[in-house]
């Protein structure tokens, strides 16, 4: 991850030479991000989680990697992520998912890692989280039909 440069927003995208996974579909994706992340930490990398929603506070979305095993960021550095995205973004439009999102790459870029591990959020195309040209991995976990209002049944 010390290769990924600037902040995710609109048209700034990480750099290419991101390493990250993604876990896809609505049920069990924190549990199996949770799994994935303890293995990986047991194998001595530094892994860099994205996660939603929170249960108490939204700094649980974010995990840095460190070594001997990842810190949720601080209530400084979550604060100061999200006010660099709200400047870069400069008014336009942009959902909560979007900017957590963006905040999520801006906090990545900003500590070295070794892997990251990408929690979708509705799914599809457009989802925030499809910036990465080339994960190493995607993780289907069980499917199910969810939020069909939006992206539709087919």
């Amino acid at each position: 991850m010390s290769g990924c440069s600037g902040c995710w927003s609109g048209s700034i995208t990480p750099n290419a030479g991101c390493r990250g996974n993604s876990c896809r579909r609505h049920q069990w994706q924190g549990s199996t991000i949770a799994y994935l992340r303890a293995i990986l930490e047991a194998a001595g990398l530094r892994v860099h989680t994205y996660t939603s929603p929170y249960l108490v506070r939204l700094n649980e979305c974010f995990r840095l990697g460190c070594a001997g095993g990842g810190v949720l960021v601080d209530d400084e550095e979550l604060v100061a992520a999200l006010e660099h995205c709200e400047r870069t973004n400069a008014g336009s439009p942009i959902t909560i998912f979007e900017i957590e999102t963006a905040a999520a790459f801006c906090l990545f870029a900003r500590h070295p890692a070794d892997v990251v591990l990408l929690e979708v959020g509705l799914g599809g195309r457009l989802d925030a989280t499809n910036v990465i040209d080339a994960p190493l991995g995607t993780v289907i976990a069980p499917v199910s039909m969810d939020h069909t209002e939006f992206l539709g049944t087919r």
